[in-house]
C-alpha cells in the first residue's frame, strides 16, 4: 500500500506542473510608470495612458479607455471601449487598428473589472490585478431611444491564446428594438502584403499580415460567420448575414453572443489554435527545408517565403529561418507550396500531403 501511494504521488509530480504552468492573468491601467513594461510592440500599437492591458504570458490585449474623445489617429476614431491592440508575446507584432464590438454603433462610456467568478476587482493607475484563472474587463454602452444597451466583456484566461468577447444586448425601452449581430475589424491593407478571408460564409474569419507576420481570427462557437471586406474593414455578421435585423428584442429581453478572437504569427498557426479550441483536435507537426538543388539540409536557403494553399484555399505563409528551415503545425489535407525569394519565383504549386503523423518536406530550389 505504501509503495502504491508513493507511485501515485510520483505520478502527480509529473501531472501537476503542467496544470499549474500557466502564468496568472494580469490587468493594469497604463501610466507613465509602467507603460514601457506593459505596452505591446508592433507597427500599429495605439495604446496610451489610461488604457487597460490584459496579459497572461502568452498574449496581450489592450482595451481603449471608454471616453468620447478617445481616437487612435485622424482616421481610426471613436475607439473608446474597443479592442485596439492584440499580439502574442513571444513574437510581438501588433497590426490591429481596432476591433469594434457592435460595428461602431454603440458608444461605450464606462468600464469595470472582475475575476473568474465575476467578483468585482478594484484597480487604478497605482495598482494591478492578478488572478490564477481569468480576469475580465467590462465596458458598457447605455441604451438610447430605439437602440439597445450593450455590455461587452473581454475575458482572458490563464494559458489561453485567445480572447473571449461576450456581448449582451438588453432592451430597457418600452418598444421593440432591432439588433444586427455584427462586429468590425479595422485593418488597413491597401499598401500591405496581406490576405483576408474571402467574402462569404466561414466558421473562422481572418486577416493575415504576411510581411509583418501577424494574423487575427474571429470565431463564434457553433456558428457560420458571414464576412465582407474592403481595404480598411472586415465586417463580420453572426446572424443571417442578410440586410434584415438578426433579432428583435422586446422590453426587458436580452441576448448574449460569444466571440473568440485569436492571434498568431501566420494563418497556419491561427488555424492550429482555432482547431484546438473549437474541436480539441491537434494539427500535424511539419518541418520544411528550403535547399539548394542537390544539397543537404546543412545547405539550407534562409528567408525563403513559402505560401501554402490547402484544398485550393489560402492556408498561410511561412518564412524559413537562417538555416533554411521552418517548423510549423498544419491541419491534415492536400497542400500546394509556392516558394519565392525576394519576390523571385522559385517553385510553383509544389504538391504536398499532410496526414496525421509528423511530416518533413525538402523543397529543392533551382
Amino acid at each position: 500500500m505504501r509503495m502504491a501511494s508513493f507511485s501515485f504521488l510520483l505520478a502527480l509530480l509529473f501531472i501537476l506542473p503542467s496544470a499549474s504552468a500557466a502564468e496568472p492573468v494580469t490587468l493594469q491601467v497604463i501610466n507613465e510608470k509602467n507603460r514601457d513594461q506593459v505596452m505591446p510592440q508592433g507597427k500599429e500599437v495605439d495604446a496610451i495612458d489610461g488604457d487597460l492591458v490584459l496579459s497572461n504570458g502568452l498574449v496581450t490585449a489592450v482595451i481603449a479607455q471608454p471616453l468620447a474623445t478617445r481616437n487612435a489617429n485622424m482616421t481610426v476614431r471613436e475607439i473608446g471601449g474597443c479592442l485596439i491592440d492584440l499580439t502574442q508575446l513571444d513574437a510581438q507584432s501588433d497590426q490591429l487598428s481596432c476591433y469594434y464590438p457592435g460595428s461602431r454603433v454603440y458608444a461605450f462610456r464606462s468600464w469595470s473589472a472582475r475575476d473568474a467568478a465575476e467578483n468585482p476587482v478594484v484597480i487604478n493607475e497605482s495598482t494591478q490585478a492578478s488572478h490564477p484563472q481569468a480576469l475580465e474587463v467590462v465596458v458598457n454602452a447605455a441604451a438610447t431611444e430605439g437602440r439597445a444597451a450593450l455590455e461587452v466583456v473581454y475575458r482572458l484566461e490563464a494559458g489561453a491564446s485567445n480572447l473571449i468577447i461576450e456581448q449582451t444586448y438588453f432592451n430597457p425601452n418600452p418598444g421593440e428594438v432591432e439588433i444586427n449581430l455584427s462586429d468590425d475589424i479595422r485593418y488597413d491593407s491597401g499598401k500591405e502584403d496581406a490576405r483576408r478571408s474571402p467574402n462569404g460564409k466561414s466558421p473562422l474569419v481572418y486577416v493575415d499580415d504576411v510581411y509583418w507576420q501577424q494574423c487575427y481570427g474571429v470565431a463564434s462557437p457553433g456558428k457560420e460567420l458571414t464576412s465582407r471586406s474592403d481595404s480598411r474593414y472586415t465586417i463580420i455578421r453572426y446572424g443571417s448575414g442578410s440586410r434584415q435585423p438578426d433579432l428583435v428584442l422586446k422590453k426587458g429581453e436580452q441576448f448574449r453572443n460569444t466571440v473568440e478572437l485569436f492571434c498568431a504569427p501566420n494563418l497556419s498557426r491561427l488555424e492550429e489554435l482555432y482547431s484546438l479550441a473549437s474541436h480539441g483536435s491537434a494539427a500535424t507537426s511539419c518541418t520544411f527545408h528550403a535547399l539548394q538543388k542537390d544539397k543537404s539540409v546543412l545547405d539550407g536557403v534562409p528567408h525563403v517565403r513559402i505560401e501554402l494553399t490547402r484544398d485550393g484555399q489560402y492556408a498561410g505563409t511561412l518564412w524559413t529561418d537562417g538555416s533554411g528551415r521552418v517548423d510549423c503545425k498544419l491541419l491534415p489535407g492536400d497542400y500546394e507550396a509556392t516558394v519565392s525569394y525576394l519576390n523571385l519565383p522559385l517553385l510553383e504549386k509544389q504538391p504536398l500531403k499532410v496526414g496525421n503523423s509528423r511530416e518533413e518536406f525538402k523543397l529543392s530550389l533551382p
